[in-house]
């Protein structure tokens, strides 16, 4: 059986092109939920998107 994805996460775009809950041709984030860390960041270059998961497989 195939689970759905959760819906859309309003207002959330995702340039994150190679991620399952990556809607990608509207690069809206389909995860339901997502947790952006890591808990020390002071800029945003040192924030990352917890929930990503590859969409390549090998």
């Amino acid at each position: 059986m195939m689970s759905r994805r959760p819906a859309e996460i309003k207002n959330i775009k995702c340039d994150a092109q190679n991620c399952v809950y990556n809607s990608a041709e509207d690069k809206k984030c389909m995860a339901g939920e997502i947790k952006v860390g890591t808990p020390h960041a002071s800029t945003s270059a040192e924030t990352i998107c917890s929930t990503f998961v590859c969409s390549i497989q090998d």
